[in-house]
Protein backbone atom coordinates (compact mmCIF):
# COMPACT_ATOMS: atom_id res chain seq x y z
CA UNK A 1 0.00 0.00 0.00
CA UNK A 2 1.20 3.34 -1.30
CA UNK A 3 0.61 6.34 0.96
CA UNK A 4 1.14 9.90 -1.16
CA UNK A 5 1.38 12.86 0.80
CA UNK A 6 1.36 16.32 -0.23
CA UNK A 7 4.64 16.89 -0.01
CA UNK A 8 4.69 21.13 -0.50
CA UNK A 9 2.78 20.68 2.99
CA UNK A 10 4.90 18.61 4.50
CA UNK A 11 7.95 21.28 3.62
CA UNK A 12 6.25 24.16 4.49
CA UNK A 13 5.23 22.85 7.72
CA UNK A 14 9.03 21.82 8.23
CA UNK A 15 10.36 25.11 6.93
CA UNK A 16 12.18 27.28 9.60
CA UNK A 17 11.41 30.88 10.52
CA UNK A 18 13.18 33.23 11.98
CA UNK A 19 11.18 35.07 15.41
CA UNK A 20 12.75 37.55 17.84
CA UNK A 21 11.89 36.53 21.84
CA UNK A 22 11.69 40.16 23.93
CA UNK A 23 11.98 39.34 27.31
CA UNK A 24 9.86 40.68 30.29
CA UNK A 25 13.27 43.41 30.84
CA UNK A 26 12.93 44.33 27.09
CA UNK A 27 16.22 42.22 25.77
CA UNK A 28 15.52 40.54 22.62
CA UNK A 29 16.54 37.31 21.15
CA UNK A 30 17.16 35.68 17.55
CA UNK A 31 15.60 32.00 17.47
CA UNK A 32 14.59 30.15 14.82
CA UNK A 33 11.88 27.67 14.74
CA UNK A 34 8.76 26.00 12.71
CA UNK A 35 6.27 27.80 14.86
CA UNK A 36 6.00 30.39 18.16
CA UNK A 37 5.20 27.72 20.42
CA UNK A 38 8.30 25.69 19.03
CA UNK A 39 10.30 28.53 19.75
CA UNK A 40 8.45 29.26 23.38
CA UNK A 41 9.18 25.56 24.43
CA UNK A 42 12.74 25.57 23.07
CA UNK A 43 14.12 28.80 24.42
CA UNK A 44 17.08 28.71 26.83
CA UNK A 45 16.36 31.21 28.89
CA UNK A 46 13.35 29.69 30.86
CA UNK A 47 15.75 26.92 32.67
CA UNK A 48 18.24 30.73 33.55
CA UNK A 49 14.56 31.90 34.78
CA UNK A 50 14.35 34.65 31.92
CA UNK A 51 10.38 35.42 31.25
CA UNK A 52 9.35 35.76 27.61
CA UNK A 53 6.98 38.80 26.84
CA UNK A 54 6.37 38.15 23.04
CA UNK A 55 7.54 36.57 20.30
CA UNK A 56 7.61 37.84 17.10
CA UNK A 57 8.38 36.68 13.14
CA UNK A 58 10.76 38.40 11.72
CA UNK A 59 10.43 38.93 8.03
CA UNK A 60 13.83 38.99 5.91
CA UNK A 61 12.41 39.34 2.65
CA UNK A 62 8.62 39.70 1.09
CA UNK A 63 6.00 36.78 0.22
CA UNK A 64 7.03 37.53 -3.30
CA UNK A 65 10.84 37.18 -2.71
CA UNK A 66 10.11 34.44 -0.39
CA UNK A 67 7.87 32.69 -3.02
CA UNK A 68 11.00 32.76 -5.56
CA UNK A 69 13.30 31.47 -3.33
CA UNK A 70 11.43 28.61 -2.56
CA UNK A 71 10.78 28.06 -6.08
CA UNK A 72 14.39 28.15 -7.04
CA UNK A 73 15.10 25.99 -4.18
CA UNK A 74 13.18 22.98 -5.15
CA UNK A 75 14.33 23.60 -8.75
CA UNK A 76 17.98 22.84 -7.66
CA UNK A 77 16.62 20.16 -5.53
CA UNK A 78 14.86 18.16 -8.31
CA UNK A 79 17.97 18.70 -10.44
Amino acid sequence: MIIETDTRKTNKMNEKKHWTIVTVNGTHWAAEGTSEQEVRDNFFGESLGVEIEEVQPVRLFTHEEEQQLRTEKLEEMSR
